[in-house]
């Protein structure tokens, strides 16, 4: 069996050292299901010894499997119970990760810039910074697609990420509460739910999630 190029520098002890001492740098931009994998399974195998660096790059601190938003914006599911801890799980599994959003690409240097982040009062609390690479992995996912059906973008909530998902509950809860407390208002509220094709049978488990969930909560939910 072909043994790949890492493994081969093992049997040398002398290019072993110089590995060690500049490891093969790996950057993986997008900490989904994709990303956050990729990132774990190199960790686990080379970043042990400092074979490699790997380095996983995300906008966010924690991943939430992103079939479970329907879920957490029908008010059914906790979002903070499932998630996984980026610096925890790099911790874990010998890779290391940055908190940004990508936003250049230097081919030529092999240098991938990360924009500076916010806090929630618009305040900078890590500077604008600049990561090298000698490998460099793209894994950032997709986004829901209206296929430029007139009027969709303008009206239709996409749940694409957490922050989505847990907007799109609290509207919900916000607009029942306000029919409930206001005398004589129409506290009837109809949803409806769309998919994006291939998760068609979790996108409507959504729908029918908030309508059981619902009358939980003292709230009528017409499902038309």
């Amino acid at each position: 069996m072909r043994r790949s190029r890492v493994d081969d520098a093992s049997a040398d002890p002398e290019i072993s050292k110089n590995t060690r001492m500049n490891p093969h740098r790996i950057v993986i931009v997008g900490g989904g299901a994709g990303g956050i994998e990729l990132a774990t399974r190199l960790g686990d195998k080379f970043g042990r010894r400092g074979r490699v660096q790997v380095t996983l790059v995300d906008a966010k601190l924690t991943h939430l499997w992103k079939p479970l938003l329907h879920e957490v914006a029908a008010g059914t599911f906790d979002s903070h119970e499932n998630d996984v801890d980026y610096i925890a799980q790099a911790h874990q599994h010998h890779f290391e990760y940055r908190l940004g959003r990508m936003d250049g690409l230097d081919r030529a240097r092999r240098e991938i810039s990360l924009a500076p982040t916010l806090d929630e009062a618009g305040r900078e609390f890590v500077p604008r910074r600049v990561l090298p690479y000698d490998t460099l992995v793209l894994s950032v996912g997709s986004v829901s697609n209206d296929f430029g059906i007139p009027g969709v973008r303008e009206h239709c909530v996409f749940i694409d990420d957490r922050d989505q998902a847990d907007s799109f509950q609290c509207a919900v809860m916000r607009n029942y509460i306000h029919a409930q407390t206001h005398p004589g208002a129409d506290d009837d509220r109809s949803v409806a739910g769309g998919d994006r094709g291939r998760r068609r049978h979790r996108r409507g488990t959504g729908r029918g999630n908030a309508q059981h969930g619902a009358p939980a909560r003292g709230l009528r939910l017409r499902p038309d």
